[in-house]
């Protein structure tokens, strides 16, 4: 089964983008927006639901206006459209909620399995947009490693202050950190290339599979994203080198080694960056277990959430100095 799965995975998906079908208000005039990213681990929600069920019941008591998400499955062989649809399902029919859906598998056969990004959103979706990243080897099967294709998803959403720019994606895993920092390029240049001329909050969130402890490629990477005039959500007010900063020791800011009590490391690698007229109110990270032991995992990484203050052309939001680590 996992030979079948890793060769549908090496297929090019024939759906481009899943349309949205429903229609709802998200946060109401006044109030802040609030947004969170998770990557779904496709192979851990797979005909047992409990962890949608988690994650729909934590979506409503809070009221999460945007879902960002990675790894969401579908096709035959998950039992579902989509694991990003079910999810939809579980939010409207037991807590009456609508969200719109749009999903962009990356990799995979329509109808059998596609693996991809997905927003999730409340508000009104009024544009979308897929851009394919460069294709990485990293899939490791029968002795070697086979390239596996990635993207990053762009949506525009109508909110009580304007248009909001949501962005998601899901950078290589097993490659260099050069390797990761091409497709990156390519996410930045396509979020540059949709926002170009304009002057509003943009939400740029994900797996980036970037560890600023891991190696001075990896911080490069990093600077990169600063300096395309995004701020860390988590490093507003404290400085980015001490959010995860000892792996042995999992801190409230880590992202993965979390779900599972027996992994000796843990990472930072999901974030939420943004720009523009925007500030946040509130920030952390979900389902934490390793940490907050009231908390259940719903995948092997946490999620990172935000509630964001909407503002208007001007406004900017300031952020913790800080000074990475190594070169």
């Amino acid at each position: 089964m996992r030979i079948l799965l890793a060769m549908l995975l090496l297929l090019p998906p024939l759906l481009a983008a899943e349309p949205a079908r429903a229609r709802s208000g998200c946060a109401e005039a006044g109030e802040s927006l609030h947004v969170m990213t998770l990557n779904l681990q496709f192979t851990r929600v797979w005909g047992q639901g409990r962890e949608l069920r988690i994650l729909a019941e934590y979506m409503a008591e809070r009221k999460v206006d945007v879902l960002l998400l990675q790894e969401v499955s579908g096709g035959l062989l998950t039992g579902s459209a989509s694991t990003a649809e079910e999810l939809r399902r579980l939010l409207r029919e037991r807590f009456d909620l609508a969200y719109e859906l749009v999903y962009a598998p990356a990799s995979g056969v329509r109808g059998l399995f596609t693996v991809g990004n997905a927003v999730l959103s409340r508000c009104p979706v009024v544009t979308r947009g897929i851009e394919a990243l460069p294709e990485v080897a990293e899939l490791r099967l029968a002795g070697g490693k086979w390239r596996l294709r990635r993207n990053v998803l762009g949506v525009e959403i109508a909110t009580h202050r304007g248009p909001v720019a949501v962005y998601t994606t899901h950078l290589c895993a097993d490659c260099s950190a050069e390797q990761r920092g091409v497709q990156l390029a390519e996410a930045l240049e396509f979020i540059a290339t949709r926002e170009e001329g304009r002057d509003r909050p943009v939400v740029f969130g994900g797996d980036f599979n970037l560890d600023l402890f891991r190696s001075a490629g990896e911080r490069r990477l990093y600077r990169r994203i600063r300096d395309a005039g995004f701020i860390d959500l988590a490093a507003v007010h404290r400085p980015a080198e001490t959010l995860c900063a000892e792996p042995s020791r999992p801190d409230s800011d880590c992202t993965v080694g979390v779900a599972d009590p027996v992994r000796p490391h843990s990472r930072r690698i999901d974030y939420l960056f943004a720009s523009g007229p925007i500030a946040v109110t509130e920030q952390g990270v979900v389902f934490n277990p390793r940490v907050d032991g009231s908390t259940r995992a719903v995948s092997n990484h946490a999620a990172v959430a935000a509630r964001l203050r909407l503002g208007t052309a001007g406004e900017r939001m300031a952020h913790a100095a800080t000074e990475l680590p190594g070169p």
